[in-house]
């Protein structure tokens, strides 16, 4: 008998294809029937990893956390050198690898969802309160750092979403200004 062998997809892959399914359609298109189906597996393959749909948003928001936020906030080599330079190339490494991919995705599922509603505000707290302080090495205090921080964050969350497709010379060019203006004195 000839049997067919299960394709395997791990627990990251069921993650990150719900995520690009809320992305493109909402958070009623994550269903497992239709992650199955993009991924070519059984529907049993995702008992594996979770119990049920309310178990993967769950895992779902952890996951948004951890990839697109704690690479940054833990990542050692963002967190050496000048403070000028290590906005710049936190700002290089969230463009680079679209840790800005699913902001918009996440916040409106965060609108009607309490779970998601308390993770993606946890998630702006670490993010700000990080960012603020690399603005306070630089001087700023209060309101100012405040500001800053925040114009920061959301110049970084919406950019992959709101802004039209750019030369990587003229991202490079915008990214050089708009951290001159938001650092300079």
């Amino acid at each position: 008998m000839n049997q067919k062998k299960q394709k395997r997809i791990s627990k990251s892959e069921w993650l990150a294809c719900a995520l690009t399914a809320l992305e493109r359609a909402g958070i009623d298109s994550v269903r497992v029937d239709q992650l199955s189906r993009q991924l070519g597996v059984a529907r049993s393959g995702f008992y594996w990893h979770f119990k049920d749909r309310r178990d993967l948003l769950n895992h779902m928001l952890e996951y948004w956390a951890h990839e697109y936020t704690e690479v940054v906030t833990s990542n050692k080599a963002l967190a050496e050198g000048p403070a000028v330079q290590r906005l710049e190339n936190i700002m290089r490494t969230v463009r680079d690898f679209e840790l800005n991919r699913f902001e918009a995705a996440v916040f409106i599922w965060s609108q009607t969802d309490p779970a998601a509603r308390e993770t993606f505000n946890r998630v702006y707290k670490i993010r700000l309160n990080f960012i603020r302080e690399i603005f306070n090495e630089l001087g700023f205090k209060g309101d100012e750092a405040d500001m800053r921080a925040q114009l920061f964050m959301g110049y970084l969350a919406w950019e992959y979403t709101d802004f039209s497709p750019q030369s990587k010379a003229k991202q490079d060019r915008l990214l050089k200004l708009r951290l001159r203006l938001l650092t300079k004195k």
